[in-house]
């Protein structure tokens, strides 16, 4: 454990370099950036040396590339900023001053440094086919992938009730702790007194503030009781009699109606692209798997892969059997 722990600090170290950075104490990490945090850029620009230690060189592609990541991962806001660049370059001097004391007591020759960089290599080739299959799948079908404002058009048709919107209301209500102050209320409602100035005297809610506006809202967003008077309520204007719920008693007056209805094209024509082109990268995915796996030479050994012995994987002339063949139950490699 001690080991693979080691082996993961190394393998994180810029990663820990730029988050030190960022949480520094000097707080240019929070520096007053206005700018939205942005994917790295490329850049031409010749690395020059920004400090040696020792004689050991610290460039500037170095501190670029840690902003990078820092933007990257949502840490920093502004990769052009002097003062980061400043805490980021001290944390690395550190770095640097611990290495190469380690280095100087002769800790390259220590096992837990030989494991560590032998897993960063196996890490690293990992992490060289995981760049190859991304730039290959993008190449061959994502970049490729095009949703035509026809096609937009022609899923919208064939799928309107995705887009439905159900009736909705719009109501202001007075919540009063007792059935008798409701009452007095809906009286003086009734004599003429103005509801919106009725609610910011009398109600208990938050929604007193704005003379009792809740909004809009369709069914199964409220209480059960209050939506079922609410929805009851005809005409726009129209007071309910008292209503009890588990938060008090209410009186609510119906301010707006919509009828159901569909969301226009215009309205949802960027959600149903991004379905189509997601459909669609799916499809070519799984395309493309398909084809590769069909002519790929694929050996699993069960056995090994379990843990229960050190088998090699089989040769091609010991191919496991068909599927649904007998010796199929029976050997521990199969063939996918």
């Amino acid at each position: 454990m001690k080991k693979f722990a080691l082996a993961l600090t190394l393998a994180g170290m810029m990663t820990f370099v730029c988050q030190a950075a960022f949480a520094g104490d000097s707080g240019a990490g929070q520096s007053a950036a206005k700018k939205p945090a942005q994917a790295a850029a490329k850049t031409d620009k010749k690395p020059h040396t920004v400090a040696t230690v020792n004689g050991e060189k610290v460039t500037s592609d170095t501190i670029d590339m840690i902003m990078q990541q820092g933007a990257a991962q949502g840490m920093v806001q502004q990769q052009d900023n002097p003062a980061l660049k400043k805490v980021i370059l001290g944390k690395l001097i550190d770095m640097m001053l611990f290495s190469q004391a380690g280095k100087k007591a002769g800790l390259e020759k220590d096992s837990d440094y030989k494991q560590a960089i032998d897993m960063m290599k196996k890490q690293e080739a990992l992490f060289k086919k995981q760049v190859l299959s991304t730039l290959y799948l993008r190449k061959e079908a994502m970049d490729k992938i095009k949703v035509s404002p026809e096609e937009v058009k022609d899923y919208y048709d064939k799928n309107k009730d995705q887009f439905k919107v159900g009736e909705q209301v719009k109501a202001s209500h007075i919540l009063v702790a007792t059935e008798a102050e409701a009452k007095a209320i809906k009286a003086d409602l009734d004599k003429g007194e103005s509801f919106k100035k009725l609610a910011k005297e009398k109600s208990t809610d938050p929604s007193a503030s704005r003379g009792g506006n809740l909004g809009w809202f369709g069914k199964g967003m409220m209480d059960p009781d209050f939506e079922k008077a609410a929805f009851a309520l005809k005409k726009v204007g129209d007071v309910s009699e008292p209503v009890k719920t588990k938060f008090g008693w209410h009186i609510i007056k119906l301010t707006g109606r919509k009828a159901a209805s569909i969301r226009p094209l215009d309205k949802v024509k960027d959600v149903i692209k991004q379905k189509l082109v997601q459909d669609k990268q799916k499809k070519a995915y799984d395309d493309i798997l398909a084809k590769l796996k069909k002519s790929a030479d694929i050996k699993i050994n069960d056995t090994a892969l379990s843990g229960a012995g050190s088998e090699p994987a089989p040769s091609a002339s010991e191919a496991a059997p068909e599927a649904g063949s007998p010796a199929a139950k029976d050997k521990g490699s199969s063939k996918k």
